[in-house]
């Protein structure tokens, strides 16, 4: 069994890695960071991951970044975790990463937008316009969601890591204040989601973490 330890933040896209991680049934290490104290930044994390981003999973010592690698890699490590479609076929399994790969690029710009839209461009007065081209492809994308989910309760018909990204930008636009109840297969697919034990897991892991920020006056919303 490999030694895993996975780097996250509270809130952050490393939540569908840390529910792909309960969902192996793996033993690993949480560590926690923390953006306001720019651990992310720091000679050691660098070290890591040069972007200074998570999530990180260190592989017995060893470093793999970006949500759809490391969703490969646990898939291979793990596969009666059912992280990925089975499939023997190549083109089969490239078309299923494509689908996380939308989720992690796609998907999560627009969330970024969505939430951070100061990041984008320095112009005060550009900030909401910035937000309503993102909100205007959230709809376009959570149309493409719910037409995919209309007639299965998960993504790939069999829960996936597709259904935990999912999971994380329903969640995250929703705290930006995103109307996406009128997507009503989409809603369902949150609801069961949270019923997952996997999921309650992590977000238990998450509450651990805010509060231990919070201690050290480092709360930050991401």
């Amino acid at each position: 069994m490999p030694e895993l330890t996975a780097f996250y933040a509270p809130g952050s896209c490393s939540r569908a890695t840390l529910i792909c991680l309960e969902e192996t049934g793996a033993p690993y290490k949480a560590q926690l960071v923390s953006f306001m104290q720019r651990e992310n930044r720091t000679p050691e994390f660098l070290a890591l991951n040069p972007k200074g981003k998570i999530p990180v999973l260190l592989v017995d010592g060893k470093p793999l970044t970006e949500t759809v690698a490391i969703v490969d890699w646990l898939n291979s490590a793990f596969p009666d975790a059912g992280l990925m479609p089975p499939t023997g076929d190549a083109f089969a399994k490239a078309k299923a990463l494509s689908d996380l790969a939308w989720a992690s690029s796609a998907l999560h710009a627009l969330i970024a937008r969505v939430r951070f839209p100061m990041m984008y461009t320095p112009l005060a007065e550009a900030h909401e316009s910035v937000r309503a081209g993102a909100v205007a492809g959230l709809h376009d994308a959570y149309r493409i969601v719910e037409a995919r989910l209309a007639d299965s309760d998960w993504w790939h018909g069999t829960w996936s890591a597709q259904d935990a990204y999912l999971y994380w930008v329903w969640t995250r636009a929703a705290e930006a204040g995103f109307p996406g109840e009128q997507f009503a297969a989409y809603t369902a697919h949150n609801q069961r989601m949270g019923q997952r034990a996997s999921v309650r897991a992590v977000l238990a892991l998450e509450a651990e973490g805010d509060r231990n920020l919070a201690a050290r006056g480092a709360s930050i919303s991401i």
